[in-house]
């Protein structure tokens, strides 16, 4: 896809979600158990954070998340940015997945089953009750990359308790699972390291594909 391309499907997002708000986000994205993508070197490997933007398609039928590293998310690095984005796998719940709850890979740590189980049995019941009406409104996922570990990595989809006194007080997260590609097996899992945008750091100057969206 063509950069102009790519900001469209991110200023689709924007749209949608101000016109449909958590409503809609879980509306569109219930039915994805994670996402796939690769920390390759052209990522960039002097990056703090991989940026993982959500956007649609005018119609909204098609969703994308486009990957790149805060290196590369700048205007300096506009000339050839499209080089340096990688669109994920987006995984959709099979069939088999008949039972509400169940996690089918094998993840032995009791909290992260419980916050993947919440997105899966209704995300939207969770996320409603909020302390800011902006909360959840989610435009891009900001995945840590010395979490990343290997080059191949999954990103669950799971909803966390947060840290406010609101007793139904809840956070998209993600879960970053590596995968060691040869054998296909977890290497590890990291979890509480994932920020959202918004809110929006101090400066955006790394967040370049948000720009005027």
């Amino acid at each position: 896809m063509k950069l102009d391309e790519i900001k469209g499907y991110i200023k689709n997002w924007s749209m949608y979600l101000k016109e449909n708000r958590v409503e809609g986000l879980t509306k569109i994205l219930k039915d994805y158990e994670y996402f796939e993508f690769e920390s390759n070197p052209s990522l960039g490997s002097d990056s703090e954070y991989l940026h993982a933007y959500i956007g649609i398609s005018e119609d909204f039928k098609d969703i994308q998340i486009f990957i790149i590293s805060d290196f590369h998310d700048c205007k300096e690095k506009k000339s050839d940015i499209s080089n340096h984005i990688s669109i994920a796998n987006l995984i959709k719940y099979t069939k088999k997945d008949t039972k509400k709850g169940m996690i089918k890979e094998v993840i032995d740590d009791k909290r992260v089953k419980k916050r993947i189980s919440r997105w899966k049995k209704d995300p939207y019941s969770y996320l409603k009750e909020q302390v800011s009406g902006d909360d959840n409104l989610v435009r891009c996922f900001k995945i840590p990359t010395e979490d990343l570990l290997t080059t191949s990595h999954r990103a669950y989809f799971a909803i966390k308790k947060a840290r406010t006194a609101k007793e139904k007080d809840y956070r998209l997260d993600l879960i970053i699972k590596n995968i060691e590609k040869d054998r296909m097996q977890e290497a590890e899992i990291s979890y509480d390291t994932i920020r959202l945008v918004p809110p929006f750091p101090p400066t955006t100057k790394t967040l370049f594909l948000l720009e005027h969206n």
